[in-house]
């Protein structure tokens, strides 16, 4: 049991790092770019909650990061949405058990009681730690040689082993 709890503690800082890291601004967003989204307020000589908050800023692990988000993404690793969304509404949100379960709702996976919702997010953690301990850093490193391979082959260092043809 004592394996399992510091496994899971692993983990829980692994998505605390990737809720950090997908709140902090530098995580892809789905948005139309329009005048409102990019505008920033002006800061003023004595605005001390920017000041507090820069001090607070903890270091991301960005590429641990892009790990968990690529592990627990049900588009790319076939993740169940529900656990997804227990991890998202826990680690990005952050919200507190009565928006938790609207969230879920709004989602189509509602019917969560207030004391299941924290056996949920075990759940999650739990499976993301066996979806991260099956694919490790592979995705990352595959990631990394396609981009290595695709950039030589248009600068013409080498040209692919076996080109397939276009198929309409």
């Amino acid at each position: 049991m004592a394996g399992l709890m510091i496994d899971t503690e692993s983990t829980r800082d692994r998505m605390i790092n990737w809720g950090r890291w997908a709140r902090s601004g530098k995580a892809p967003a789905a948005h139309c770019y329009s005048i409102e989204g990019r505008y920033r307020p002006e800061r003023l000589t004595h605005d001390e909650e920017e000041d507090r908050r820069a001090v607070r800023a903890l270091p991301i692990d960005t590429r641990d990061a892009l790990l968990v988000m690529r592990a627990v993404n049900p588009a790319i690793s076939g993740f169940p949405v529900r656990l997804h969304l227990a991890l998202s509404a826990e680690f990005i949100f952050r919200l507190p058990p009565r928006e938790f379960q609207g969230y879920l709702r709004r989602h189509g996976h509602g019917g969560v009681s207030t004391q299941d919702l924290e056996p949920l997010v075990l759940t999650a953690l739990h499976a993301a730690r066996n979806v991260l301990a099956r694919h490790g850093s592979g995705w990352y490193a595959h990631a990394e040689l396609t981009r290595t391979a695709d950039a030589a082959a248009r600068m013409g260092v080498f040209a692919p082993a076996q080109q397939t043809p276009d198929i309409d």
